[in-house]
C-alpha cells in the first residue's frame, strides 16, 4: 500500500508542473476576399487570430502582426495583376490569390504557423505555390527569427547549411528529386535568406524550401526536418526554444 501511495505522488510530481506551466494558445480564423472582373482577378485569404490570450495587450499586437503580414502579401498580388496585360489573354484565364494556414505549434508562448500561399497570373504557364512561415513569442511580443534563435546567428546559419544541404544530397542520391551539388549549396547557402522559411515543431524544426530554391519546379518544395538535439549548443537560452534542449 505504501509503495504504490510513492507511485502516485511520483507520477504527480511529474505531471503537475507540466499541466500548470504548459498552455495551449487558443485561436479563430478570419478572412477576406476581393475580386475584379475588370482586370480578371480573384483573391482568398484566411488566416488565424490568437483568441482568449491571458494578456489582450499581447493578443491585440501580435493578431495585427497576423494580419499585416499577410495582407501586405495579397496587397502586392493586387498591385502587380493591375499591370499585368490580359488584353490577348482570353477571357476565360483569370488571375487567383488564395492563402490558406496550417498552426505548426501553439503552446507555451509559441505560435507558429505555416501560410499555403497559390497564385496563378492569367495566360502563365503555371501556377506557382509557396509556403510563407511565422513565428511569434508571445511572452517577448516578437517575431521569432534567426537573429534571436540562435547565440550566435553565423554559427547557426552555418549549422542549418551544413545539415539541410546533407540530407538533401542523401535524398537526391535515393530519389532523383531533380537537382545537383551546385544547385543545392546555392540554396542551402548560410545566409537568412535562404532559411526564411522555418517551423517550431515540438520536437525538431521543419525548415521549407520553396519549388525552385533546391530543386526544379516539378520536384515540389523541399523539406528537411531538424532534431533539436542537433542544434544542442546553438540555441540561445534567452529564446523559447531552449526549453525543447534536453
Amino acid at each position: 500500500m505504501i509503495k504504490k501511495f510513492i507511485t502516485i505522488i511520483t507520477v504527480l510530481i511529474v505531471f503537475i508542473p507540466s499541466l500548470l506551466f504548459s498552455q495551449k494558445i487558443d485561436y479563430i480564423s478570419k478572412g477576406h476576399s476581393d475580386s475584379n472582373s475588370v482586370k480578371r482577378y480573384s483573391v482568398k485569404v484566411k488566416y488565424p487570430q490568437i483568441s482568449n490570450y491571458k494578456e489582450k495587450r499581447v493578443q491585440d499586437l501580435l493578431n495585427a502582426t497576423i494580419q499585416t503580414e499577410i495582407n501586405k502579401i495579397a496587397d502586392d498580388f493586387i498591385k502587380d495583376v493591375q499591370d499585368w496585360d490580359i488584353s490577348d489573354i482570353p477571357s476565360d484565364f483569370s488571375s487567383d490569390f488564395d492563402c490558406d494556414y496550417t498552426v505548426s505549434y501553439s503552446q507555451n508562448d509559441i505560435f507558429s504557423i505555416d501560410f499555403e500561399i497559390y497564385t496563378y497570373y492569367a495566360g502563365a504557364a503555371h501556377p506557382y505555390s509557396y509556403s510563407y512561415c511565422l513565428n511569434l513569442d508571445l511572452e517577448r511580443m516578437k517575431k521569432i527569427d534567426l537573429t534571436l534563435m540562435f547565440k550566435n546567428e553565423n554559427l547557426g546559419l552555418k549549422k542549418l547549411s551544413d545539415y539541410c544541404f546533407k540530407e538533401l544530397k542523401d535524398k537526391n542520391d535515393k530519389e532523383d528529386i531533380c537537382t545537383d551539388d551546385e544547385w543545392l549549396k546555392e540554396g542551402t547557402k548560410p545566409e537568412i535568406e535562404n532559411f526564411k522559411c522555418i517551423l517550431i515543431e515540438p520536437n525538431r524544426l521543419r525548415v521549407i524550401f520553396n519549388s525552385y530554391q533546391v530543386a526544379c519546379y516539378a520536384a515540389g518544395p523541399q523539406e528537411v526536418l531538424i532534431p533539436y538535439s542537433e542544434l544542442k549548443g546553438f540555441i540561445n537560452p534567452s529564446n523559447p526554444l531552449s526549453s525543447f534542449i534536453k
